[in-house]
């Protein structure tokens, strides 16, 4: 039984892959290579939170063992999955150490054995995420403007980067600009600058240059900064003193005494250039003869022996008086002046030159000179027959254009010049020759010429005469107008090219330009007119205009029709609608549909019976005994010509209420009267007129609607005889609405009580 068991285990052991051994620790990592710690190497610094940093791999499950973890700052340790996370971001550079460590503290819950200590380590690895930083964004250093080329120079900047090894090595260049060209930096580890170029404190005393620092990451992105460095040149007593001429010149007299000052032509002066220092100079004389001598502080310059004859030439010196070794030089040319022995003398006897007539005015086209051996002459330059349209200058002997040249007027000049040293005279002549510019245009003797002609090709129309006034020129002619029926020769000659049937206008405007044969063509334009007969007109050509005219005219009455046409159709159309909506609109206002005949009742009276009229539209008046009301046609169709309804049509909103009228009144019949039992068809009288139609109505004083509700309402029906009563007439009424005394009469019967209400009366249209 107990073998059963055993290998009952040993199956399921082997079938969850799980190895069981009697005396295996459940808290002894498989990962840590049968120790208690585990490594992880590598472990970037960038590495995101929660990211797995390792698995600690224990045979126990968690129902088997208690764990936990002791505290630590960056990682956390997951008892259900057995990872180490990251909780908090990793930063090389604020990390005590590279190696980050911490503990899990394992216990095996079925031995109760005691807590095992499993220690995790990590070795952070820098990642380049921190560029060079300078201390300053802008540095300033002072260099004297003598440091030697290829020299050295300190500049005490300095950038840092806080990652490690290679990612935190800085290295310096310099960035292209400006003046990148005057320093260098050799050595990239250092900023020490080295001077390329001379410095002058006189032509840059300022510059800034671009420190460039950039670290030296291995398989990384480089990061970099910059700063700007401003070097101030500072000046230096590195220039001699300088002349304000490289030549002076000077005369004296003829045996002049010592002591005797020699006229210089300008003063000399000597400066020192470097600004800063301005040093003070002094001044020597190197003179071979002996002759001269110099004053050290004003430069004068004196007679040491009397001067016989010639020309003396010495060396100035200029030395600071706070460095002998710098020193400038000038050259001094001394003329001895005896009597005026010398003319002047022209360089040439005669000049020859040619100037284009396009010269502008004010250019100088020549300068004459003399010469005279006499030292301290003054020269004076006049011209005699220079006349206006040159100039020349006294001072210098400049020739200049003072008048615009015209080849064409004058083609050459013979200018006298003269020289003069106030004793003698000279004199030269200068010959100038005018040349040709194409300044001119061409000149056409006749602007616009007509000629009439007859229309036949080869016919020569007329010959142009045109000339230049610039030498040599050569015209062309080119037609630009009608090239296909005319053309122009090289000599001006117009003639006909095109046939008779082509020709069919009876006058041509021939454009006709011509240009010269300058570099720069001028050109002018004239215009030949060529006129013909008119061509006969034939007579289909007529008929044909007669026929256009006639089919314009048809169309123009065609399309007048058509609109008067169209606009009828429209108002016709318009009239229907209108006359639609009129009778639909009485329909509307209509007790009854069915317009049969106008039927009368009169209320029932306790005096008299009800009685029935039998009112026709001829005027005859019926009435029954066996109370029935007669229906007959009604009287107001358009089959009864001889109707007149009492009022006049119209589509206006007043006509249209007439047109709906209800009748309230009372109604009389004139041409019947029923008296003691007996009908009157015919009363008389020469009030009493018979109407044969209905008539509807309102008395002249009155504005009240037809079918008002006025109980005092003169309105009436009447049945009409032959002779018609004109529309709108009032009935005999009183003023008080009753039946005037004139007619009660009629009634014989006047014990009869009238009827107490107005009849109900429907009247159909």
């Amino acid at each position: 039984m107990g073998c059963k068991l055993l290998c009952l285990l040993v199956t399921i052991a082997a079938s969850s892959g799980v190895v069981l051994s009697v005396d295996q620790d459940l808290c002894l990592p498989r990962n840590a290579n049968g120790g208690t710690e585990i490594f992880r190497n590598g472990l970037r610094e960038d590495s995101e939170v929660g990211y797995v940093v390792t698995y600690v791999d224990l045979p126990g499950t968690e129902e088997q063992l208690d764990l936990r973890q002791d505290q630590n700052e960056y990682f956390q340790f997951n008892t259900s999955s057995r990872n180490v996370v990251i909780k908090k971001s990793l930063d090389f550079e604020k990390l005590t150490s590279q190696l980050v460590d911490f503990q899990i503290f394992c216990k095996d819950r079925i031995s109760n054995s005691r807590e095992t200590e499993i220690t995790v380590k990590a070795i952070i690895e820098d990642v380049n995420d921190n560029k060079p930083k300078f201390d300053k964004d802008v540095y300033y250093l002072n260099v004297s403007e003598d440091t030697n080329i290829d020299g050295f120079i300190t500049t005490y900047i300095k950038a840092e980067d806080l990652d490690a090894g290679n990612n935190g090595r800085v290295l310096y260049s310099i960035q292209s600009g400006p003046y990148s060209d005057y320093f260098d930096i050799e050595d990239k580890v250092n900023s020490v600058l080295k001077l390329k170029k001379k410095l002058d404190f006189e032509t840059n005393r300022e510059m800034s240059i671009t420190i460039l620092a950039k670290d030296a990451p291995i398989d990384e992105p480089v990061l970099s900064s910059t700063a700007e460095l401003v070097i101030t040149v500072l000046d230096a007593d590195d220039q001699p003193p300088v002349f304000r001429e490289r030549k002076y010149t000077g005369s004296v007299n003829q045996n002049s005494p010592q002591g005797t000052s020699v006229t210089i032509t300008q003063k000399i002066e000597a400066y020192d250039p470097d600004i800063s220092f301005n040093s003070s100079v002094r001044y020597y004389l190197i003179d071979p003869d002996n002759i001269f001598t110099i004053n050290a502080d004003t430069s004068e310059v004196t007679v040491l022996q009397p001067p016989t004859s010639g020309k003396y030439t010495a060396i100035i010196e200029a030395i600071q008086v706070d460095n002998e070794l710098m020193k400038g030089t000038a050259l001094l040319e001394i003329v001895v002046l005896g009597t005026d022995k010398n003319p002047p003398v022209f360089e040439r006897e005669n000049y020859y030159l040619s100037v284009p007539e396009s010269t502008p005015v004010a250019t100088t086209i020549l300068t004459v000179s003399a010469d005279d051996q006499d030292f301290g002459d003054t020269i004076t330059y006049s011209g005699i027959t220079v006349q206006t349209v040159f100039l020349v200058d006294s001072k210098h002997g400049d020739i200049t254009v003072n008048e615009p040249l015209d080849f064409e007027n004058q083609r050459e000049f013979n200018i006298v010049i003269t020289a003069t040293d106030g004793t003698f005279t000279a004199t030269t002549t200068v010959q100038i020759k005018v040349t040709d510019v194409n300044d001119n245009n061409p000149i056409v003797t006749e602007k616009q010429i007509t000629v009439e002609a007859a229309r036949k090709p080869g016919t020569i129309l007329t010959k142009l005469e045109a000339y230049d006034k610039d030498e040599n020129s050569k015209l062309k002619y080119e037609l630009l107008s009608h090239t296909d029926l005319f053309t122009v020769s090289d000599e001006g000659v117009v003639s006909i090219t095109g046939l008779q049937d082509e020709l069919k206008d009876s006058r041509y405007d021939l454009v006709i330009e011509i240009s010269d044969n300058g570099e720069t063509p001028r050109k002018v334009s004239t215009v030949v007119t060529v006129v013909f007969d008119p061509l006969p007109v034939s007579g289909a050509v007529v008929m044909a205009n007669q026929d256009d005219t006639l089919a314009i005219v048809f169309g123009v009455l065609a399309a007048v029709m058509l609109i008067i046409i169209i606009l009828l159709v429209l108002y016709i159309v318009r009239r229907r609608q209108q006359s639609n909506e009129n009778l639909n609109q009485s329909k509307l206002n209509r007790a009854s549909m069915d317009p049969k005949g106008l039927k009368f009742q009169s209320k029932q009276s306790t005096n008299r019976g009800p009685s029935k009229v039998h009112m026709s539209h001829a005027g005859n008046i019926d009435e029954t005994s066996d109370g029935a009301t007669t229906i007959q046609e009604n009287p107001f169709n358009d089959d009864h010509i001889n109707i007149n309804y009492g009022y006049v049509h119209s589509d206006s909103e007043t006509d249209r209420e007439m047109d709906e009228i209800q009748i309230e009144a009372a109604v009389i019949p004139y041409d019947a009267y029923n008296h003691n039992g007996e009908v009157y068809t015919d009363v008389g009288g020469p009030d009493v007129h018979v109407y044969q139609t209905m008539s509807t109505f309102k008395d002249n004083s009155s504005n009240e609607s037809i079918n008002s509700e006025s109980t005092n309402s003169k309105k009436a029906l009447v049945g009409g005889g032959a002779n018609k009563r004109p529309a709108m007439q009032s009935m005999p009424w009183d003023s008080n609405g009753q039946i005037p005394s004139s007619m009660q009469s009629f009634d014989p019967d006047t014990a009869v009580t009238p009827v107490d209400e107005k009849p109900e009366i429907t009247v159909y249209f």
